[in-house]
């Protein structure tokens, strides 16, 4: 058993980098995975992959737009989604989840 603990900082969660999945539901026209694209690329986000998934009977409530992104800071998602939820093109808040490595 460990018999004493060294004392570490707690990193706060905007410091922390990795990969992030989103999942935006936007406007289906032409030129929004464009300006999605620039605005995370405003706030230092690079993505890695996007589908952009049908919108069904009813594309009027948006179509569904899934994002993973390379390694980005917390501060910079939030920013970027913060801004991307007051967009025009949004129409629902965005879902986002940190991505982890297996070897953690």
């Amino acid at each position: 058993f460990v018999q004493a603990l060294l004392p570490a900082e707690v990193m706060p969660p905007e410091k922390g980098v990795c990969p992030y999945y989103i999942r935006l539901h936007v406007t289906d026209s032409v030129g929004v995975l464009r300006d999605v694209a620039a605005l995370m690329a405003a706030h230092n986000i690079s993505i890695a992959q996007v589908i952009q998934q049908d919108g069904g009977d009813h594309p009027e409530d948006g179509v569904p737009l899934l994002v993973m992104t390379h390694e980005a800071d917390a501060g910079g998602i939030r920013q970027a989604l913060k801004a991307l939820a007051s967009s025009r093109m949004v129409h629902r808040p965005p879902v986002f989840f940190r991505v982890l490595p297996r070897d953690r």
